[in-house]
């Protein structure tokens, strides 16, 4: 666990499409928040916190959950100084929340609609989430050669950087089932547990990922 959070970090800081994807968080969370001070910000199943540090940076309060220690550890070191940033082993159940995030951590687990009903009940009434999951499966040939079609050779070569890493581990997990939503199955589940669709589209590496930006529907708790 301790070499996938070095290798994850270091590959977060070098690989663009994460850069473009932290940009869309930022944007949203704005679009989400009144203003920094007094907002709280949930981040579920957080890995080593770099989520969470960039939205502590824009003045949020945030709390940074992840069931492994290792994880969490890792990202209170790296947040070492940092007062507006705190990182625990969860999932607590504090509520109250203006905002949850959820960052490529659904589709590995074995009830993710269950997790998306926790986020919504953590929420006060018309809260947003922000929720990014994989759409599909990132086969390493496949991809690389989709993004070379669309983007260049050059593209293609920095898409390994992602896409070698993830095949990795995802080989690592083995046989666990691994949920990939369509827009329409995202929406539905967003649907499902409360949640009211504001925006909806393809994100990340070559729009293998969705993200859904959502609010908790007025009169819900």
């Amino acid at each position: 666990m301790v070499a996938y959070a070095v290798l994850y970090d270091w590959i977060f800081r070098r690989f663009r499409p994460y850069r473009a994807l932290l940009r869309e968080i930022l944007e949203y969370a704005g679009r989400s928040l009144a203003g920094p001070g007094g907002s709280r910000v949930l981040e579920l199943r957080c890995g080593t916190g770099n989520f969470s540090a960039a939205l502590a940076g824009r003045g949020y309060e945030v709390v940074g959950e992840d069931p492994y220690p290792a994880l969490v550890e890792r990202a209170r070191r790296k947040a070492a100084g940092g007062h507006r940033v705190t990182f625990r082993v969860g999932p607590g159940t504090d509520g109250g929340y203006d905002l949850a995030v959820s960052v490529h951590a659904l589709y590995a687990q074995p009830d993710p609609a269950r997790e998306l009903e926790r986020a919504f009940g953590r929420l006060r009434p018309g809260g947003h989430a922000i929720v990014v999951n994989f759409a599909r499966r990132a086969p390493v040939v496949a991809t690389a050669q989709a993004v070379w079609a669309r983007e260049g050779l050059g593209a293609a070569l920095h898409a390994l950087l992602w896409l070698v890493p993830n095949a990795v581990f995802d080989m690592m997990r083995g046989r666990r089932e691994s949920h990939y939503w369509t827009e329409t199955e995202l929406r539905t589940c967003l649907e499902g547990v409360g949640f009211e669709v504001l925006d909806l589209g393809p994100t990340f590496l070559n729009g293998i990922s969705l993200l859904a930006w959502c609010r908790k529907r007025s009169g819900t708790e």
